[in-house]
C-alpha cells in the first residue's frame, strides 16, 4: 500500500500536479499514524491480556492456600473441640465424686494440645506483598485479604503461643509429670485417681482449659467465615475477570 501511494505521489510530482500530489502525501502520512496507532492498541492489548492472566493465575494460587488454610483451621479446631469435652467429662467425673472407669482413659490423654498446631500456608500473599504491585485490582478484596493475613492470622499466632504452648508448660505440663503416668498406646491416668479429683487446683486448671479452648474455637469459627467469604469473592472476581473483553 505504502508502495503505491510513493509510485502515485512521484507521478504526480513529475505531472507538476502539486495539490493532488499534497493530498497524497497527507493520505500516506495519514496511514502511517494510523499504523502505529493500531500496533500500540494490540500492544496494549496484549499487555493488559497478559495482566488480566497473572492476575487470575495469583487469585487461583490464593484461592487453593486458602483452602488449604481453611481445612488446617477445620481439623484444629475439631481437635480442640475434642479436647474441651474430655475437660468435660473429667471434671463431671470430679465434681459428681465418679469412681474411676477406663472409659476415662482417652479424656485423660486429651485434656490440652501440647503444642501450637496452627500452620497456614501464605506463600501467595506473600508474593504479593513482596513485589509492591496490585496483583489484585479489585481494591476492596485485596484489602480484605490483606487484612486476614496481618489481622486475624498474626493474632490467632499469638493467641497459639500465649495460650497453648505457653500455658500447656507452665501448667498442664507440669500437672502430667507431678501427677500422671504414661501407658501404652500414648494414653496417660493419674497415678493416684482419688488424690487428682481431690486436688482444687486440678479442677481449676481443667476449667480454665475448657474457657480458654473455648475461645480459641470462637476465633476459629470467625477466621472460618471469614476465609468463606474470601473464597466467594475470589471465585466471583475470576469469573469476571475470564468473562472481561480486552
Amino acid at each position: 500500500m505504502l508502495r503505491f501511494f510513493r509510485t502515485l505521489r512521484q507521478r504526480l510530482l513529475t505531472e507538476g500536479r502539486i495539490g493532488k500530489y499534497l493530498l497524497y502525501a497527507i493520505g500516506e502520512i495519514l496511514l502511517v499514524v494510523i499504523g502505529i496507532l493500531l500496533a500500540l492498541q494490540i500492544d496494549d492489548w496484549n499487555e493488559r491480556r497478559k495482566v488480566r492472566k497473572l492476575e487470575i493465575k495469583t487469585l487461583k494460587e490464593l484461592h487453593s492456600d486458602l483452602t488449604q488454610s481453611y481445612q488446617d483451621i477445620e481439623a484444629d479446631q475439631n481437635f480442640m473441640e475434642a479436647c474441651v469435652v474430655s475437660n468435660e467429662v473429667i471434671l463431671r467425673a470430679i465434681t459428681q465424686k465418679l469412681p474411676y472407669t477406663d472409659s476415662l482413659l482417652p479424656h485423660f490423654s486429651n485434656l490440652y494440645p501440647y503444642q501450637a498446631t496452627f500452620s497456614l500456608n501464605q506463600t501467595t500473599y506473600d508474593n504479593i506483598r513482596q513485589t509492591g504491585s496490585n496483583l489484585i485490582t479489585n481494591d476492596s478484596l485485596r484489602i480484605d485479604v490483606s487484612d486476614f493475613y496481618r489481622g486475624y492470622v498474626n493474632m490467632y499466632r499469638e493467641m497459639e503461643d500465649r495460650f497453648v504452648e505457653n500455658h500447656y508448660e507452665n501448667s498442664v505440663k507440669p500437672m502430667f509429670l507431678e501427677s500422671f503416668v504414661f501407658l501404652q498406646g500414648n494414653q496417660m491416668a493419674p497415678r493416684d485417681y482419688s488424690g487428682f479429683t481431690d486436688n482444687a487446683r486440678y479442677e481449676q486448671l481443667l476449667r480454665y482449659n475448657v474457657r480458654t479452648l473455648q475461645g480459641i474455637t470462637r476465633v476459629q469459627s470467625s477466621m472460618l467465615n471469614g476465609i468463606q467469604n474470601i473464597l466467594e469473592r475470589i471465585d466471583a472476581e475470576i469469573a469476571r475477570l475470564s468473562d472481561k473483553k480486552p
